[in-house]
C-alpha cells in the first residue's frame, strides 16, 4: 500500500471519501424526495382545488336549472325548506301585502259596479275617505297630476259639449 505524506494511507482515503459520499447522497436524495414532494402535493392540491370548483360549480348550476324547470319535485325539498325559512319574513310581508291589495282591489271593483245595487254606498265612501284624509294625498305629485290631467279632461268634454249646443241653437 502507498502512503500519502504518510498522514492517510489509500484504504483510509477510500474509506473516508465513501462515508462521505455515501452521506452526500443520502442528503441529496433526502432533498429530492423533499422537494420532489412538496412540489407535487402543492401541485395536486392546486388541480384538486380547480377541479372541485368546476364540479361545485356545474353542480350548483344543474340543480338551479332543474329547480327553475320544476321546483316542486320531492328533491328540492330542502332546498325549499332553507330558501322560505332564510326568507320567510321577506316573502310572508310581500304575499300578505300582495294578498289583501289584490282582495281590497277585488272587493272595491264588485261593489262600485254599477249592477251592484248598493255601489252609491261604496261611491260615497270612497268619497268620504279620500275627503277625510287628503291631508294625506294633497301633496303627492302623482295624485295631484292625475286629478289635474282629469280636470283637464273634463273641461276639453264641457267645451266641445258648448260648442256642439252653440252650433244647434
Amino acid at each position: 500500500m502507498k502512503t500519502l505524506n504518510e498522514v492517510f494511507t489509500e484504504k483510509q482515503v477510500e474509506e473516508v471519501s465513501d462515508k462521505i459520499l455515501k452521506s452526500t447522497i443520502g442528503k441529496i436524495k433526502t432533498e429530492l424526495s423533499d422537494n420532489f414532494y412538496n412540489e407535487m402535493s402543492s401541485f395536486i392540491n392546486d388541480y384538486y382545488n380547480n377541479i372541485s370548483d368546476t364540479i361545485h360549480e356545474n353542480i350548483i348550476k344543474e340543480i338551479t336549472e332543474e329547480f327553475v324547470t320544476d321546483p316542486k319535485e320531492y328533491k328540492f325539498l330542502k332546498l325549499r325548506q332553507k330558501l322560505f325559512n332564510e326568507n320567510k319574513e321577506l316573502l310572508i310581508g310581500i304575499l300578505t301585502d300582495e294578498a289583501i291589495e289584490k282582495i281590497v282591489e277585488t272587493v272595491i271593483w264588485q261593489h262600485t259596479d254599477k249592477n251592484y245595487y248598493f255601489n252609491w254606498k261604496w261611491t260615497d265612501a270612497i268619497v268620504r275617505i279620500i275627503g277625510e284624509n287628503w291631508h294625506k294625498f294633497k301633496d303627492d305629485e302623482k295624485i295631484n297630476n292625475g286629478l289635474l290631467h282629469q280636470i283637464e279632461q273634463l273641461k276639453s268634454q264641457i267645451s266641445h259639449l258648448q260648442s256642439k249646443l252653440i252650433r244647434k241653437a
